[in-house]
């Protein structure tokens, strides 16, 4: 009886698609986040920001939005510059991670071990702090998707190296 294939855990392109498709969303959400923070430089909008805030239910999400709005509201707009800012550089982050996991670049798989698992601490922390379904919900898929990146990464560091045996093999055997 021969011997099964090696058969991958999860199918490479499938995978790494589903991966792209979230990164994608997260870009979009940070965008639209970036695109609306730069409109509260505008007085007019962070004020209609602040009521929109006073009417939350009290709760979690009221909490961090009126940090966010106390942080916010200063004597300049460089704080929401800053904010915008750094909302668009890491959806820039997010796309290059995106579009090089859709085209399936094992460089595009180790940022996105890199970057995700960085995002982990402060998540943690955050879940501690602030327990939500939500945000225990974006720890678990986070987690999820390093863990299955990592998966796949050395099962191709694998498969490349039983690849170089084989052909250095091959090659000596020619060469007698």
């Amino acid at each position: 009886m021969p011997a099964p294939a090696n058969v991958s855990v999860v199918d490479r392109t499938a995978f790494l698609r589903v991966v792209a498709a979230y990164k994608f969303m997260q870009a979009g959400v940070l965008i639209g986040l970036g695109l609306a923070t730069m409109r509260l430089v505008r007085p007019e909008v962070a004020a209609s920001f602040g009521q929109w805030v006073q009417e939350l239910p009290v709760g979690y999400v009221q909490h961090v939005a009126e940090k966010f709005l106390g942080w916010i509201s200063g004597p300049t707009t460089q704080r929401v510059m800053l904010l915008g800012a750094a909302l668009f550089a890491y959806a820039s982050l997010f796309l290059v991670e995106a579009v090089g996991l859709w085209m399936q670049k094992r460089w595009a798989e180790w940022l996105t071990v890199v970057a995700t698992a960085t995002l982990i601490p402060p998540e943690v922390y955050e879940c501690v702090s602030h327990p939500s379904a939500m945000l225990f919900l974006l720890l678990a898929v986070n987690c999820g998707v390093v863990w299955l990146l990592i998966q796949r990464l050395r099962h191709e560091l694998a498969m490349d190296a039983r690849r170089s045996a084989r052909q250095e093999a091959a090659s000596a055997a020619q060469a007698d």
